[in-house]
């Protein structure tokens, strides 16, 4: 059955969150006025946090999973990858701690990486249980195929 692993905040953070911070940004530059300095501040400011914005929040996805594929949308497509063709799955590290990261063994129409933001957590401590899942899941997939690919191939005697 799918399910979603990723949190239902992606939606905000990627389309929403950018948009307002973009709005904040032009306001204050706007409205600091004479201070050319502080300005300049602010267009740096700005700068550096839409570079941050567009590497980690605009390519984020809204991710499912079930017993034999991902489900991986922008919101405007969804495409569906086998569990085995999942070559990695890591957590992010400080500041982006949330940010789960996977690693397809061959390029999908969004690449070959796809990083999403798992549902909250409260204890925010340790790697987020998603990420064990994710390998378990693969691991099981491709222990299948190792199995269908040694088994022996039965002849019918006619």
């Amino acid at each position: 059955m799918k399910r979603r692993i990723s949190s239902r905040q992606t939606f905000f953070k990627k389309f929403i969150y950018p948009v307002l911070w973009m709005v904040w940004v032009m306001l204050v530059i706007s409205t600091k006025g004479a201070d050319a300095f502080s300005q300049w501040g602010y267009v740096l400011l700005g700068t550096i946090l839409s570079i941050y914005i567009y590497r980690h929040i605009i390519r984020l996805k809204a991710v499912s999973v079930d017993d034999d594929f991902l489900y991986v949308s922008d919101y405007l497509r969804e495409i569906s990858v086998p569990l085995s063709e999942i070559g990695d799955v890591t957590q992010g590290s400080w500041p982006n701690n949330q940010l789960i990261k996977i690693r397809l063994n061959s390029p999908s129409e969004f690449g070959t990486e796809i990083a999403f933001m798992p549902t909250v957590r409260f204890f925010n401590f340790g790697s987020h249980p998603v990420v064990d899942e994710l390998r378990e899941l693969v691991a099981e997939k491709k222990a299948q195929a190792r199995y269908v690919r040694q088994s022996p191939v039965r002849q019918s005697l006619t």
